[in-house]
């Protein structure tokens, strides 16, 4: 199992950045892939928690302060997606941001570990997807030929409209 050092390598490759906030301290350290992904110079960033704040998009900023409160609270790991304000060398990034509570050894203090990352692309895929699901669907309901998908137990996972009136369905809404 990889610990510590020998995961910097697989989470800076997949473009996921890491970070520790000592939240009585109100302090964060950030790892080289979180300056990249805010698009921030290393050393760029103060570590203060407001600081922080101050890169989130402001229509986010109250939502994640709240969710980060709720999660805090209920003491879980949670997470939470954002977008960031540009800087001069970077557009607009929607990035998830997923929080581990710990407690120190002695119990005295509060600590947030976590992971950060860009989910734009994640985002267009997805819409991309439900797209070409819809324009397949589309397709499907306006052909007259009768079409059905079975999987692999031979179960009817989807038929189209001719299908269902020729089964002698009435009610034909989805």
């Amino acid at each position: 199992m990889l610990t510590g050092d020998e995961l910097v390598f697989p989470l800076s490759s997949a473009g996921i950045g890491t970070f520790e906030w000592d939240v009585l301290e109100a302090i964060m350290q950030w790892d080289a892939q979180m300056y990249m992904l805010f698009g921030l110079e290393r050393g760029g960033f103060s570590g203060k928690f407001a600081d922080f704040l101050s890169l989130v998009d402001s229509s986010d900023r109250c939502r994640l302060t709240q969710e980060i409160a709720a999660g805090f609270q209920k003491g879980e790991e949670f997470g939470s997606e954002f977008r960031i304000v540009p800087s001069r060398t970077t557009a607009m990034r929607l990035l998830e941001i997923r929080f581990k509570i710990r407690t120190d050894a002695k119990d005295k203090g509060r600590y947030i570990t976590g992971l950060c990352w860009d989910v734009k692309e994640c985002h267009h895929i997805a819409e991309a997807l439900a797209s070409k699901q819809d324009l397949l669907s589309a397709l499907m309901d306006n052909l007259p030929d009768l079409i059905y998908f079975k999987d692999r137990q031979s179960r009817f996972t989807a038929v189209n409209r001719a299908f269902l009136a020729r089964a002698g369905v009435k009610n034909m809404q989805k």
